[in-house]
């Protein structure tokens, strides 16, 4: 379209400045009642804005530029680049399907458009180039907002998958090891096993009853910790097939999820003390929620328990509490951090995470869950989930997860 001064864009720039709180809280409520967008309504007003408003600032930055010719101070493109990508990455870490991030996209779009044209309709006289150029500025904004959102979110899967692929390196590596393990000790201890053995373990066991040799005796036991880290990963990857397969179903029910917390306490507190790291709890001791119980422990599982992993001064928190319709539950430790997520992000320098995140991700949005995450050298590493107190028409959702 040919470019054109005309004061109009001014006035338009202007309005859409006066009514930009407007627009997000029109957009606001358009999410919330969208039955697919289960994850906006659980955000606060600045977590669901996110980095929205400096977009709208640069929409109108340009609309002022096309009416007096003077380039803005506003950012430019390649600062709104930044600011698109930034908000393809935090809808990720919040939960966000790649779905709901398009239909938030498209009811931007349509709030930013009526407005535009409610602009225009208490103007009769408005050449139609400027309602024209106007709209072609929105959709160029939208377009690049998906444009940008859709490629965050393959790089993202990209780097999840990585850290599968990785985990599995390691566990394909620790079995190799294993293999040569039991050969050397069949060869060397035992006269009568045969190869028909069922497993590392009984061979090891075996072992560690017939023979004295304290060096035999020891190999066995490495052998038998192997074979417990290799199964318990495979464990965790068959559980995420399922998971993303769509094969969990939820099972609601209503629990005291400070007793929840506290089960969860004792089976950490021994791995804790044996480290020397401190493990806390704080929040109120009754808080009656609707969840499933097992999921909820096995979210909290992997993330109370790769936290003492990785800390090796200080210790682990567990905070939780109530917020309206919704709770909230943090777990904080004092370890090195995890390294902050980007366009280009690498798998994590805390091995073995990839997996046990991906499950965590999983079935927190089983649960309609928004985890945050948050990482540094200095403080350490926190993840807070914010979940709902209750369910509406849980049997209908049980029924929905389950295939029916």
């Amino acid at each position: 379209m040919e470019s054109f001064i005309d004061p109009a864009f001014v006035e338009l720039s202007s309005h859409l400045a006066d009514r930009r709180q407007a627009i997000l809280d029109a957009w606001r409520n358009r999410a919330s009642a969208d039955p697919e967008q289960s994850t906006a309504r659980m955000l606060t007003r600045g977590q669901f804005e996110n980095h929205i408003p400096p977009l709208l600032e640069a929409l109108e930055a340009k609309l002022r530029e096309m009416g007096d010719g003077h380039k803005s101070a506003a950012i430019d493109e390649n600062d709104a680049r930044k600011e698109e990508i930034r908000h393809g990455v935090e809808r990720w870490q919040q939960g966000y399907r790649l779905a709901e991030l398009m239909h938030e996209w498209g009811h931007l779009h349509q709030c930013l458009f009526d407005e535009i044209e409610s602009f225009a309709a208490n103007r009769p006289n408005l050449p139609h180039r400027v309602l024209a150029a106007a709209h072609q500025e929105l959709n160029k904004l939208i377009r690049d907002g998906i444009d940008e959102s859709a490629c965050q979110y393959n790089r993202m899967q990209q780097t999840e998958a990585a850290n599968r692929l990785n985990d599995m390196k390691t566990g394909m590596a620790k079995l190799g090891e294993i293999e040569k393990a039991r050969g050397a000790l069949i060869y060397h201890a035992v006269h009568d096993l045969r190869a028909n053995v069922q497993s590392v373990g009984l061979a090891a066991e075996a072992l560690r009853e017939n023979t004295g040799e304290a060096d035999r005796v020891l190999f066995a036991t490495l052998v038998q910790e192997g074979v417990h880290i290799v199964s318990a990963m495979l464990e965790e990857l068959m559980q995420l097939a399922r998971l993303e397969a769509g094969q969990e179903v939820i099972q609601l029910t209503t629990v005291n999820a400070a007793e929840v917390i506290g089960e969860l306490y004792g089976q950490a507190k021994p791995m804790a003390d044996s480290r020397h790291l401190f493990m806390h709890t704080e929040g109120p001791a009754d808080m009656l929620v609707q969840t499933d119980p097992p999921k909820l422990r096995r979210i909290l599982q992997n993330l109370v328990f790769n936290a003492l992993k990785y800390t090796d001064q200080g210790g682990v928190t567990v905070r939780w509490g109530p917020d309206g319709e919704h709770w909230w539950i943090v777990v904080h430790d004092t370890g090195p951090g995890l390294p902050a997520p980007s366009a280009t992000m690498k798998p994590s320098a805390r091995g073995g995470e990839g997996v046990g995140l991906s499950i965590v991700k999983r079935l927190s949005e089983l649960l309609e869950a928004t985890m945050e995450q948050s990482s540094s050298e200095k403080d350490g590493t926190s993840f807070r989930l914010i979940l709902p107190r209750d369910y509406k028409h849980a049997e209908a959702k049980s029924k929905s997860k389950s295939g029916e």
